[in-house]
């Protein structure tokens, strides 16, 4: 008997809990579900993921840049990022190729110089930094030596192919010293057809952009009656153009042996930029800050180790990731995790960190709304109470308020109130046997007066 009798507390109990937690969850469910649409949609539109496929313009077929990208196509390959390379007419047409909206190219070497001051601020564009030198060689055939553009005034010179990084550099730097379609002829040809027609002597001067190292470079400084241009002027042309750099190759740092080249030379050296549209996505920003971190940091014949990549901006604006990569290193995350799993976190952090400040507001509205939901099941039956208590100052029909009053008090007892709020059902509960006293007086009185 006993037992049974505990049975049915614990059952009326735990029907309680439920219907607390139900009402609980109820009030909740709204704002809930609102803050799940809205991390949705947060998640989907305002930070969408990282695409898998990035096209990147490198240039022509023989150009030196393709080493580059083929590099960077293996590392970022081990994070599952597809890197396609596209082949170009060089670095002016890789630069249009990044302006044009209607491109779906995302990256690209552009060499720094290729742009008027004027033309920077339009292009939305940004650059990831620089990545090396590219000397600006001027091969020539002549007894005495020639250190100046301007002393080949009145020659053939091979300026390099229409579209060309190095067309565009040598025509700016020969006009500069007063060289110009004027008073010599500009020849404009690829680089292994210069190469030829250089050979063969059908051109008295060629202009290459290349590493000291390149094939096409040391075959030149190797050649008898070859001489190359010795820049005396050099840090008079980095004044003029703030893109170039003075550069010394020691003799012999090519080969040794026969100690090519023969003298020290002062070089004149513009750098490669990789530039980027300005929406592209962060993750990829900091896979590529990688790839060319892994690529250039090494020595090399012109530079020490850690001098690539560098955070400089010539043509374009600096990336605001880019930044954060030189500053601080690769994102914190992406150290530690797979470059997916690092991304996903990316995303949630950046969705659920504003989510976060919006729910400090809605979390101490929730338990008030909680809160009214259960005491207008008690305030409805309060009211009722009160409508009757003001039938009983003009009405006699003492037995039918009587039956009103069982009829509320029956309700009542049926009214679901979470454990927490169960003072409120029996202050109602006295209320209620307050009118009943009330409504029994009065009857006992009507009666005294009737006797």
């Amino acid at each position: 008997m006993i037992k049974s009798k505990i049975d049915a507390l614990n059952k009326q109990k735990n029907k309680l809990l439920r219907m607390s937690m139900r009402d609980f969850v109820t009030s909740l469910g709204p704002f809930t579900f609102l803050v799940l649409i809205a991390m949705a949609a947060a998640y989907y539109f305002i930070d969408p993921a990282a695409p898998q496929h990035v096209v990147f313009s490198v240039g022509r077929e023989d150009s030196e840049y393709r080493e580059y990208a083929t590099g960077y196509q293996i590392i970022l390959a081990r994070d599952n990022v597809a890197l396609e390379t596209r082949q170009s007419e060089g670095m002016l047409d890789n630069l249009q190729r990044l302006k044009d909206e209607n491109s779906d190219i995302d990256v690209a070497f552009i060499l720094d110089g290729l742009q008027e001051p004027q033309e920077q601020e339009e292009a939305d564009i940004y650059s990831l930094g620089s990545i090396s030198y590219e000397p600006i060689w001027v091969f020539y055939r002549d007894k005495s030596p020639h250190n100046r553009l301007a002393d080949f005034a009145g020659k053939k010179i091979a300026i390099g192919s229409n579209g060309s990084g190095t067309q565009i550099l040598s025509t700016r730097l020969l006009a500069a010293s007063g060289v110009n379609t004027f008073n010599a002829t500009l020849v404009a040809s690829g680089r292994d057809e210069a190469i030829n027609s250089f050979t063969k002597s059908e051109v008295d001067v060629i202009f290459l952009i290349g590493q000291p190292d390149s094939a096409p470079i040391k075959k030149l400084l190797s050649m008898k009656g070859v001489r190359v241009v010795d820049f005396d002027q050099a840090e008079a042309y980095t004044r003029q153009f703030p893109f170039l750099h003075e550069l010394v190759l020691p003799h012999g740092t090519l080969d040794l042996k026969h100690n090519i080249p023969a003298t020290d030379l002062n070089l004149l050296a513009t750098t490669t930029t990789l530039a980027i549209r300005d929406d592209l996505h962060p993750a990829i920003v900091s896979l590529l800050m990688k790839a060319i971190t892994d690529m250039h940091d090494g020595p090399g014949l012109l530079h020490k180790k850690h001098s690539f990549p560098k955070d400089t901006e010539i043509d374009f604006e600096l990336s605001p990731d880019a930044m954060r990569y030189y500053k601080s290193g690769a994102p914190f995350l992406q150290r530690y995790l797979p470059f997916w799993l690092a991304t996903l976190f990316d995303r949630i952090f950046i969705v659920a960190l504003p989510l976060f400040a919006l729910l400090i507001p809605l979390s101490k509205t929730a338990p008030q709304i909680y809160r009214w939901r259960i005491k207008r099941r008690i305030n409805h039956w309060y009211r009722e109470l009160i409508l009757l208590e003001t039938q009983l100052r003009s009405g006699k029909d003492f037995d039918e308020y009587l039956s009103k009053l069982e009829w509320i008090d029956e309700q009542v007892a049926n009214v679901r109130i979470p454990l927490t709020f169960s003072d409120h059902s029996y202050v109602l509960k006295e209320h209620i046997d307050l009118v009943r006293r009330k409504i029994l007086r009065l009857m006992s009185e009507a009666a005294e007066k009737n006797r």
